[in-house]
């Protein structure tokens, strides 16, 4: 892994626009805390830059039902929620993978960013496959990832 697609300022950027776009607070993650299985929204974006590589973000159905109820502006049971869980967790990769790129390489790096990829599954997190720089948080007792890893689309 290149030390560009460091976890330190992904994280910081994470926490940060979780917080200020869906208000999504994030804490640590305990040391004792629980393997979640479940429905879980899962969102990749690939990006070009002088490190290139993708990011996914994982988040259990219910904080990405929050998120959509929050970029929406409706309650987390309308309808519309559950409609826009997989844009919204989408949405959030797409503004953290531009703040983390500029974090990673500087405001005069040239990059691009695709367009998010997004996906329903059931899983677990933490994930047993981790293969870049890990970040995980807890948001309302719930672990959520996101993994930044260093390559093409393989």
């Amino acid at each position: 892994m290149n030390a560009a697609l460091s976890a330190g300022p992904l994280a910081e950027v994470t926490r940060s626009v979780l917080g200020d776009a869906a208000f999504l607070f994030c804490d640590e993650v305990p040391a004792d805390a629980p393997l979640l299985e479940g429905r879980l929204a899962e969102a990749t974006l690939f990006f070009e830059a002088p490190c290139s590589g993708h990011l996914t973000l994982r988040l259990p159905w219910s904080v990405a039902l929050d998120a959509a109820a929050n970029l929406l502006g409706t309650d987390r049971d309308d309808p519309e929620a559950e409609a826009g869980a997989l844009a919204a967790a989408g949405e959030l990769l797409n503004i953290i993978t531009g703040s983390a790129l500029q974090r990673w390489f500087g405001s005069s790096a040239v990059w691009s960013i695709g367009v998010p990829s997004t996906c329903e599954r059931v899983g677990q997190l933490p994930s047993s496959s981790a293969a870049g720089a890990l970040v995980a948080f807890v948001i309302d007792d719930a672990r959520i990832e996101i993994e930044a890893i260093e390559g093409g689309r393989g």
